[in-house]
Formats: C-alpha cells, structure tokens, sequence
C-alpha cells in the first residue's frame, strides 16, 4: 500500500485512507468492521466500495469511523449501542451517514461510542452511555439507553483533537488544557477521583497538551516544552513511571524530551521524538516495544529501527 494520509489500529483491525480519498480495511471482520458487506477477515486491504472522499479514519474495537471531505462522518461495524449512527442492533456492514453532521474536523472511535469534533469547537457524540462517555449529562436514569442521534458534550467549545478510550472520552483544549468524561474506574480521567462523569472534568496538571491519545484505560499527552505525561490504569508499567500501580492524576513520563506525538495502546505507551525516533514503555512480553527479552518496562526506553 502507498499514499496513506491517514491510518488507525483497532483492537484487531486497522483502516488507512488513501491521498484519493478511498479507504482500505484489514484484519478481524467479525463485527463488520472492514466495510465490505461480510463478517469474514481479511489478511489484505480492502477498498471499501462507495467512499472516495475520506480524509480521516478511526479504527474503535469493532467499528470504523471517516471524515468526509463534505464535513460528515460515515462509520460501520458493530452497532449494538447505535456507534455507528445507525438503529441499535447487529452490525452496519455498509458505510452509515451519521445524522445532524457536517462540519466535523475530525472523529475518533472508542469501544462502544463515537465522538467528532467540529469546526466551532463543540464535540458530538453518540452510541453507548453507560458511564457518561458521551458527555452529555445524562442521569443515572437515562445512561442505560444508546443514543443514535450524535448529543453535544456540555461545557466544551474549544475542542482542537478528541480521543476515546473503551468507556471514556477527552478532549484537547485550544488553550492546551485536557477535559475528559465517562468511565473513571482506574482514574482515567486524570482529575484525581475514581467516580464516573457524565460532564467534562478538567484532567489536573496539564495546561500545553500538544497531542493527545488515549489507550482503553490510560491516557497520555505531549507537552509543548517536549515531555510526556500519562495517568490512568497502569498495569505493564504503561505509565512510564511504575510496574501496576494507577494514577489518578498525571504523572511526568521519566526521559522523554522533544515528543512530537504520543500513541496509547492497550498495554503500551509510545513518543515520536523531533528527530525521527521513537521511545516506548510498558508490556514487550511479545516485542510490542521494538526491543523483546522482558516482559515489561516501567520506562522508556529507545525503539530500535533495523537498518
């Protein structure tokens, strides 16, 4: 494959889209996800029919996600909880115009709900609710119930990225600030509790995001002096800072300086540095840090590229 603009990982599929706006999908398609009308895998790209004008991709843990050049948004894949814009219920294995949006910036697919974030700053919505992921301030009453049509996160209007995790969202602020919402289990919201919000909570200690990526439950950002900070579930070492224990605020990621971009995985954490490297931390049990012969890392360490 080349000319990718554009490339997102799932929890075992991936998606990338091409400079002619086509988008191609592989790997596990049980749930829909690789937009071709079945369920089967595919060891190869696939070049979804219909869509030729995509721009971005976000690959959830069974659904896909575009932006269009138009400013809507187009997902298929699992749809239990409405994640595609479609009914709730089975699959969408076709690509679904997603209701109310046209002037998204971008979209970013998490386990089970979606988010866009569009050109006045607001952030949109919609699938699964059950802790408050959608950010819409929804009541215990009412958290139970999909919801198909996207809902507007209450109390941000300055969005400039969105990253969502298995049951819990963030937002990167123009000011550089970090608001999260939803599930708080292991402190993946990074506001120093371990309750759910169903409303925006500033993430403490962060005032010059430069990047942001979240992993199912932790989450990571690069600083604009170059550094890392990283909170949540911190289990493998993922953190950078510590072997299990979770953080409920962030905490400074140890020898990380001129970060450019921060990747969060489901057992690893990774910067691209300004002069082409990488350094990574956490589980490399199976060599997910480019370097194998421990099960983890609790710090970062540099990956090594062959030559």
């Amino acid at each position: 494959m080349s000319n990718a603009i554009s490339i997102s990982a799932g929890e075992a599929h991936a998606c990338a889209v091409r400079s002619n706006g086509r988008v191609v999908c592989w790997g596990r398609g049980a749930q829909g996800q690789l937009g071709d009308g079945g369920k089967g895998s595919r060891a190869r790209p696939f070049d979804i029919p219909g869509l030729s004008d995509a721009t971005q991709v976000s690959a959830g843990r069974g659904h896909t996600c575009v932006r269009r050049t138009s400013g809507k948004v187009a997902c298929w894949g699992g749809n239990e909880f409405s994640q595609t814009g479609a009914k709730p219920g089975g699959v969408s294995k076709k690509p679904v115009s997603v209701a109310t949006l046209s002037s998204a910036l971008g979209v970013a697919a998490g386990g089970d709900h979606t988010c866009a974030w569009l050109k006045n700053g607001s952030v949109m919505c919609w699938g699964k609710n059950q802790n408050g992921q959608l950010g819409n301030g929804a009541g215990a009453a009412d958290l139970s119930t999909p919801i198909q049509r996207p809902v507007k996160v209450v109390r941000v209007d300055d969005a400039v990225e969105v990253s969502l995790g298995d049951a819990s969202s963030c937002a990167r602020r123009r000011s550089g600030a970090v608001a999260c919402w939803g599930k708080n289990d292991a402190g993946q919201l990074g506001a120093g509790v371990q309750t759910d919000w169903s409303t925006r909570v500033p993430v403490k200690d962060v005032t010059a995001a430069v990047d942001l990526d979240l992993g199912p439950r932790h989450a990571c950002v690069v600083m604009s002096t170059g550094g890392a900070r990283c909170w949540g579930e911190g289990t493998h070492g993922k953190l950078g800072d510590s072997p299990s224990r979770a953080r409920l605020i962030p905490v400074a990621v140890p020898r990380v300086t001129r970060g450019r971009t921060v990747a969060a995985g489901g057992t690893l954490s990774c910067v691209s540095r300004a002069n082409g490297t990488a350094v990574c931390w956490g589980a490399d049990d199976v060599g997910q840090l480019g370097r194998g012969g421990l099960p983890f890392l609790a710090s970062p360490r540099a990956v090594k590229f062959e030559r």
